[in-house]
């Protein structure tokens, strides 16, 4: 019996799989790399924003730094009156800044009792669900996208709470106007800014 001799020559690697293993490998590590990368850049992330419209807010939430937040609710209402009231000696826009510096003394909240004060409002808007609660956050640009995604996150809580985001400094306040207004029979704080 007789042996066939092979006509087939040495075996070559295939250059066409190594390339296309190597350019898979090179795609998985940028984006293994990139996502390695993201949480050091998460600070420069921004909250998506609504138009600069007038509108109407009952909850006012400034975000000062990571520890402190400015509340404003309609329970101001009342202060600004009798402050209005006090300081008639004033002019225009002194008296304003000084309604404004009170009204940032007066409902700036440690992180604890913010957290304890928004407790308290998804509550209330949990009893109440034919009520709509409308709210505004507003946040410095350096804030970390992640505080600013814990108070939706808290809002959202509750199905009847709708929210808008804006971008802003505690010290924009101070530019801005504070007025009382007759809304629906109640008396109600006007802020511009």
């Amino acid at each position: 019996m007789s042996f066939k001799k092979s006509t087939q020559g040495r075996q070559a690697v295939e250059l066409v799989s190594l390339i296309d293993m190597i350019f898979i490998l090179l795609v998985f590590f940028l984006v293994t790399s990139f996502a390695i990368k993201m949480p050091l850049q998460e600070r420069l992330l921004m909250v998506p924003t609504p138009e600069k419209k007038p509108g109407r807010a009952q909850i006012f939430i400034q975000i000062i730094n990571e520890n402190e937040i400015f509340w404003l609710d309609e329970s101001a209402n009342r202060d600004v009156e009798a402050w209005d009231r006090e300081l008639f000696y004033l002019l225009g826009d002194q008296k304003n800044k000084e309604i404004i510096r009170r009204l940032i003394r007066t409902n700036t909240l440690s992180m604890g009792d913010f957290q304890q004060k928004l407790r308290d409002f998804i509550g209330e808007a949990r009893l109440n669900r034919d009520r709509t609660y409308f709210s505004l956050i507003r946040s410095p640009d350096d804030i970390p996208y992640v505080t600013v995604m814990k108070i939706l996150s808290s809002l959202s809580q509750a199905d009847n709470v709708e929210y808008g985001c804006l971008g802003g400094k505690i010290e924009d306040l101070y530019s801005s106007k504070v007025t009382t207004a007759v809304y629906q029979g109640k008396t109600v704080l006007k802020l511009d800014f």
